[in-house]
């Protein structure tokens, strides 16, 4: 019965969310996904938008389908152009999966 539950929680992250995002989704039973879409670039230190994802940065804000943002919460580096971003969260915390990692958010 469980695993049938596990199974459905899956297909339903990764049909819903169209993101990509394969991670071990026993980690976040009780969660569920609050935004699916791509991310199409940051707002650097400066203020100007960058066009490309660079990974999070604590307080950096990434721009999600050209007029939504989401703001880091932790250093990782990655690189990648256009990701896809599946954003979840269990009524207290959010995170954000992106190109199979996990991410803390704001």
């Amino acid at each position: 019965m469980v695993r049938i539950f596990l199974t459905l929680i899956f297909l339903i992250l990764a049909g819903a969310a169209k993101s990509g995002c394969e991670i071990d989704i026993s980690e976040y039973v009780g969660w569920e996904i609050i935004y699916a879409g791509q991310i199409t670039g940051y707002i650097d230190e400066s203020g100007d938008i960058v066009n490309r994802f660079r990974g999070c940065k604590r307080g950096r804000i990434l721009i999600v389908d050209k007029d939504k943002t989401v703001t880091c919460n932790e250093y990782s580096y990655s690189y990648a152009y256009r990701p896809e971003i599946a954003v979840i969260s269990n009524g207290y915390d959010r995170k954000a999966c992106i190109d199979d990692e996990i991410y803390d958010l704001k």
